[in-house]
């Protein structure tokens, strides 16, 4: 089932970008789309360079994984992944269920602290798996977390895919055609690309909205799951903040 999974997270993109890339041409150039894959449908290896096709998407998925991976981490909320740097200063309050101390210094996390999108995403994913075992809050939501994160890999490559289907239309079209100033060519040409910019703007809303959703559960559960390991242990949790050059350094995917 792991591998399935791991699978389809690759491949998917790929094909989204592929039949993305099919419609936008059939709206651009009609003519010529048309003729290519019916004949492409025509030839006796077709189902051979269909399958080799299949397998080929999971290597152009991968890029566009890796692409979704490296806009994860940047500044802008409205780009970037979650940002879990003000959660946990608010774990680590003097009224929360944390007694976060950087790794750093030794000291106690500051109120005003700076931290990083990495290292905020670091500890919360340490800290959740560090208790899972601990907590049936924890235990019970980790299959449901692991799903939301599926789907922030999903929706953020698909929006990457619909990046490069756009892209590779005008290429495609420029290296197949010549400009023409009819009417009707600047029809289509218009409306190819408002088509193209609506598959980014849907694949980004649905990004953004699951983003939030997943970030909003993750924050709740987590301190459900830890204020009632607190009131158990009468005290507040001790945990450490990793702060090391070498974490900034690292190569991980956050999901």
């Amino acid at each position: 089932m792991d591998e399935a999974r791991r699978f389809l997270r690759y491949v998917i993109p790929g094909l989204l970008f592929g039949v993305q890339l099919c419609v936008l041409m059939l709206v651009l150039l009609p003519g010529w789309t048309s003729q290519s894959m019916a004949e492409f449908a025509s030839r006796d290896e077709a189902i051979g360079i269909a399958v080799t096709g299949l397998i080929l998407s999971g290597g152009l998925g991968y890029l566009m994984s890796s692409f979704h991976h490296a806009i994860y981490w940047c500044k802008l909320d409205w780009v970037g992944g979650p940002d879990y740097a003000g959660y946990v200063r608010r774990l680590g309050k003097a009224t929360g269920p944390l007694l976060i101390q950087d790794a750093r210094t030794g000291e106690e996390l500051a109120p005003g602290a700076t931290l990083s999108k990495f290292e905020a995403w670091a500890f919360v994913t340490s800290v959740w798996h560090e208790h899972a075992r601990k907590s049936k809050l924890l235990e019970g939501a980790d299959a449901r977390a692991l799903s939301l994160s599926d789907l922030i890999h999903a929706t953020g490559t698909a929006r990457v895919a619909s990046v490069f289907s756009l892209i590779v239309t005008y290429w495609l079209a420029a290296s197949v055609s010549t400009r023409s100033f009819e009417p009707e060519a600047e029809w289509r040409f218009l409306g190819a690309t408002a088509l193209g910019l609506l598959f980014i703007v849907v694949h980004h809303a649905g990004y953004q909205r699951t983003k939030r959703s997943t970030q909003l559960i993750v924050e709740q559960v987590l301190r459900d799951a830890l204020v009632v390991l607190a009131i158990h242990k009468g005290q507040r949790i001790v945990t450490w903040l990793p702060r090391s050059a070498a974490l900034h350094a690292a190569v991980s995917r956050p999901d």
